[in-house]
């Protein structure tokens, strides 16, 4: 009875697991808040005392800014759907030809819905592509996430046999097995490490090194109970 799944009531839509998940199995469909309900603010451009130097174009964060500095041809225009009434422009302007106030900040007047902020969304896990790995259980960051693997057990990587080959990290499934970070420049890997929390016990690793340095063992198998003997005895098979 293994299975993977996402509560939404819990969810706050990060995309970690969608990120972290080696199968491509999970979508999160995030939908923001309207930028305009988190910041207000006024702002205009005293055209008669601007020089269209563009200091503000290069220092705007949001690049809202555009200025044609061309002879003959100057123009300005600020774009208030990207606009975050950050002040820099107002600040930095050399002929205090822009005129802006914001309304979010700490020292100003507060009159935003908190309510607005909240990111929604959903999430979607392809059953045809979990393995059940729980990649995004361990990256979630409020629990969302829960996992139970088909089998319990452990696996091994035996030191001194590995060769850092590399065959058993091309052939997982659930990025359970990576090379170490370099220690430094030109530094050899001399072996592989196992998160051992993101083995599914598929022993497929253990099956394609060429030098037996992984032991995979499966100590139990999540089913559904039975009374039959002949299943028991298959279920117990596919322990070994």
């Amino acid at each position: 009875n293994a299975f993977s799944e996402i509560d939404d009531d819990e969810c706050i839509y990060c995309k970690r697991c969608e990120i972290a998940c080696p199968r491509d199995a999970i979508v999160i469909e995030r939908i923001l808040p309207n930028r305009a309900d988190l910041v207000t603010g006024e702002i205009s451009v005293e055209e008669d005392e601007c020089i269209y130097c563009g200091v503000c174009e290069e220092l705007c964060p949001a690049e809202a800014i555009v200025v044609d500095k061309e002879t003959g041809k100057e123009s300005i225009v600020i774009d208030k759907d990207k606009c975050v009434y950050c002040l820099v422009c107002k600040k930095a302007c050399p002929k205090d030809a822009i005129k802006a106030v914001c309304r979010s900040c700490s020292y100003g007047e507060y009159d935003l819905d908190p309510a607005n902020a909240v990111v929604t969304g959903n999430s979607v896990i392809d059953p045809d592509l979990c393995v059940y790995c729980g990649w995004c259980e361990g990256v979630c960051p409020t629990d969302a996430a829960k996992v139970k693997k088909p089998f319990e057990g452990s696996i091994v990587v035996d030191d001194d046999k590995c060769q850092a080959c590399g065959a058993c990290v091309d052939i997982c499934q659930c990025n359970a097995l990576a090379f170490p970070v370099s220690t430094g420049p030109g530094s050899r890997m001399e072996h592989v490490i196992a998160y051992d929390e993101y083995c599914v016990r598929c022993k497929a690793c253990a099956k394609a090194c060429p030098n037996g340095a992984i032991t995979v063992e499966r100590t139990a198998v999540d089913h559904t109970p039975t009374n039959s003997a002949t299943w028991n005895e298959a279920l117990d098979a596919i322990k070994d």
